[in-house]
């Protein structure tokens, strides 16, 4: 059961981003999230974390999405979904 859960750190995961939505295609099977349904953007370390609630929340965890890559794509990956997210708050966390 933990192997399952953490599956998207065992398999490969790919991320393909378009104008009004990006897709995630991993193990089990491919989403599409469309850049509307997102109200709040942080970046971590080793990725970009996507919630549909204004702020963060207990729940962020169950609706939101997580974008994992490499340290140093974070910025690029941030600014270039930014600009896909007008007028959406979001956090930077400070390179460590």
């Amino acid at each position: 059961m933990l192997f399952l859960s953490l599956s998207n750190f065992f398999f490969p995961t790919v991320y393909a981003f378009y104008d009004r939505s990006f897709k995630v295609r991993s193990l089990w099977g491919t989403r599409e999230y469309k850049y509307n349904r997102f109200r709040y953007l942080k970046t971590a370390q080793n990725g970009i974390f996507l919630s549909p609630y204004p702020r963060a929340v207990p729940l962020d965890f169950i609706r939101g999405v997580f974008i994992l890559m490499d340290k140093d794509q974070v910025r690029e990956a941030a600014d270039l979904i930014r600009g896909r997210l007008a007028g959406v708050p979001g956090e930077e966390t400070p390179d460590a």
